[in-house]
């Protein structure tokens, strides 16, 4: 329902939607944007319930290995558990009511008391003597079925061999047309119409049907998610970039995206998302030295980053870069850098490597960056800002992601050559 032009709090001549979350003029056009407090708390566990969902999903990519031995440990003892859950032969007989002196419709409660008060297992333990407790013979070793408006009552044994479960069977059917016939005429007359023969073959276990796998693997499926929530609770991993700004209070200067490399292929700047904003917030600062260090130990990473950056800034910028250890130790994964520029009066000095040494002088202004891997625990973050940064207003963090694989264009001689993308301006251009 709309509400009257009166009703608005911005005057008579506007009106809201029909959520109440926008404000506009009857021609249609936006004044300003309101929300409501229902919007902002349905946004606000949506919001919640999506983090908890992604970080979960990163906990099973993460910890595969624990996630995959679990379900594969309970889909194969589950099965197990239930094939020894019992005697493995089912046996039968059939008592009838030759005579019914009762309603057939308490037929049913009436025998199912009888069997049950414990005459007929305590005949059962007196005539066999590896049954077990007297309590547990009804219903683990005999049992009695009965079927509604039916004077057929079925009297079931349980054992480990054929013969076995058909002697427990007419033993018990016995001692139960004796406790039947026991309470007089009135009653009626009870008789073994017939005896339970040796079962040929087993009872299927539950363990041998699919069922059991499926049980299984759903089980599993819980515990290797419990499993992976416990590990992540314990380990609390930082997982966006407002969590690292929570943790430490240190500002977050974006998040890139270093996607794995395929064989045969040197990764190119181009293949970093995210690398443009992040170089143009560096150039803002204006600093005369960057300083790239990493929380953790992925240092071939860090080193792909800073030549990648490099090369980002090389095109406006004079860039001398120092690497540690040397820039030829950086092996087969390396980043291309056909546009650095170094030599004399370079503008920006970029330093790889956990320690600048003496690179970083007084009276030079330099900016800090701490590459921070998605995933860290909260306590190596803490750490790793204690160890790296200086408290100053330029220390910086940037969120480092992992993505799919980067095909190598080299596997096949008659692929295309991946046309390049457009060039994005890192700065804009001067007025004249």
């Amino acid at each position: 329902m709309r509400m009257r032009d009166s009703d608005s709090p911005l005057g008579s001549g506007l009106k809201r939607s029909v959520t109440g979350c926008a404000t506009v003029c009857p021609a249609g056009h936006a004044v300003r944007v309101q929300r409501c407090h229902g919007c902002q708390g349905r946004r606000a566990v949506n919001t919640g319930l999506n983090d908890a969902v992604s970080t979960l999903w990163w906990g099973v990519r993460h910890f595969a290995l624990v996630a995959v031995g679990c379900v594969l440990a309970v889909a194969v003892v589950l099965p197990l558990l239930l094939t020894r859950g019992g005697p493995a032969y089912h046996a039968s007989a059939l008592v009838v009511a030759q005579r019914l002196g009762t309603d057939l419709a308490a037929l049913q409660g009436y025998a199912q008391a009888t069997f049950e008060e414990g005459a007929v297992a305590r005949s059962i333990a007196a005539g066999f003597g590896n049954v077990g407790p007297v309590d547990s013979i009804v219903p683990d070793r005999v049992s009695l079925d009965t079927e509604q408006d039916s004077i057929v009552l079925r009297v079931n044994g349980y054992d480990d061999s054929a013969q076995g479960a058909a002697d427990l069977a007419n033993a018990a059917a016995a001692a139960f047309v004796a406790e039947l016939n026991g309470a007089g005429e009135g009653v009626g007359h009870f008789e073994a119409q017939s005896l339970a023969s040796p079962p040929a073959e087993p009872v299927p276990g539950l363990g041998s049907t699919p069922i059991a796998l499926v049980l299984g693997l759903a089980a599993g499926v819980v515990l290797g998610l419990a499993v992976v929530s416990l590990l992540l609770i314990s380990r609390r991993p930082v997982m966006d970039a407002a969590d690292a700004t929570e943790i430490t209070g240190v500002p977050v200067m974006g998040s890139i995206t270093l996607p794995r490399q395929g064989r045969g292929r040197d990764l190119a700047p181009t293949d970093v998302g995210g690398l443009i904003p992040v170089c143009r917030r560096l150039l803002a600062m204006r600093p005369q030295v960057i300083v790239l260090t990493n929380a953790g130990g992925f240092e071939v990473q860090r080193r792909q980053v800073c030549l990648a950056i490099a090369a980002t800034l090389g095109r406006v910028r004079a860039i001398r870069l120092l690497t540690e250890p040397p820039l030829a130790a950086a092996g087969p994964a390396t980043v291309t850098v056909d546009s650095l520029q170094a030599g004399r009066g370079a503008e920006i000095t970029l330093v790889d490597g956990p320690r600048p040494g003496g690179v970083v002088r007084p009276g030079v202004s330099s900016a800090t960056v701490l590459l921070v891997r998605q995933g860290l625990p909260e306590r190596a973050l803490r750490l790793a800002v204690a160890e790296h940064l200086s408290g100053l207003a330029s220390d910086r963090l940037l969120m480092l992601r992992k993505s799919r694989v980067v095909r190598s264009e080299r596997q096949s001689p008659t692929s295309r050559p991946r046309p390049r993308a457009a060039t994005t301006p890192l700065e804009a251009p001067a007025r004249g």
